[in-house]
């Protein structure tokens, strides 16, 4: 069975000290910035609606999906000027989990896609505002399905992945907190399924609009 999970989760923003006081502009020229991004989310989804045998006979059934998005980066960057370049990690996971009960008999299956990235970040930094491009030199997108009678896990790698930020940040002493929105880019050429590896022969990619709090603390 081929999973249909897509949407990507990024990557990325860098500890991008900013002097982000709104009327202070200044060079952060030195300056080490240590960051984390962050969004988590939750969703549940009761159904109780009955369901029907072949035979026409209908039987309770009770089913819940729990979605849950867990997507982070860290970084950390060296300023010269309002410039800035460094290392960026990046985990993004998407997880469903549905419990569902029909005449008695229960069943829970787990499907989680998980986007991993560590690569590098060039950025630019000027009176609160930023932007930033991460490029992920080791990236891959791995989806594990277990059913509770088996459990299988794709891992597709080998492709090109990257992001763009941008946001604004607010100064609170050497911290820095603002809004920013990543845009998103994997691309894959290889899957492994259990182990087992080939070479896609059709193009896949995930390419994913997110909305994060980014957090910095300058040195």
């Amino acid at each position: 069975m081929r999973p249909t999970l897509r949407t990507l989760l990024v990557v990325t923003m860098i500890g991008l000290p900013m002097d982000v006081a709104l009327a202070d502009s200044g060079s952060l020229d030195g300056k080490w910035g240590f960051n984390l991004n962050l969004l988590w989310a939750k969703q549940e989804r009761k159904d109780n609606a009955p369901v029907f045998t072949s035979g026409g006979t209908e039987v309770d059934s009770d089913s819940t999906t729990t979605t849950t998005w867990t997507n982070y980066s860290l970084g950390v960057s060296r300023f010269v000027q309002n410039f800035c370049f460094g290392l960026r990690y990046m985990n993004n996971e998407t997880k469903f989990e549905n419990e569902n009960s029909v005449g008695g008999n229960s069943q829970t299956t787990t499907t989680s896609g998980v986007w991993n990235g560590l690569g590098i970040t060039l950025g630019f930094m000027y009176g609160g505002f930023f932007s930033t491009f991460n490029y992920f030199v080791k990236n891959s997108y791995t989806i594990n399905y277990d059913d509770g009678d088996d459990a299988t896990k794709y891992i597709y790698d080998g492709g090109t992945a990257y992001a763009l930020e941008l946001g604004y940040g607010f100064t609170a002493g050497d911290f820095r907190i603002g809004p920013q929105i990543n845009l998103i880019h994997f691309d894959y050429q290889d899957l492994t399924i259990d182990g087992e590896k080939e070479s896609l022969d059709y193009d896949m990619s995930d390419d994913q609009i997110m909305p994060q709090i980014a957090l910095w603390y300058l040195l």
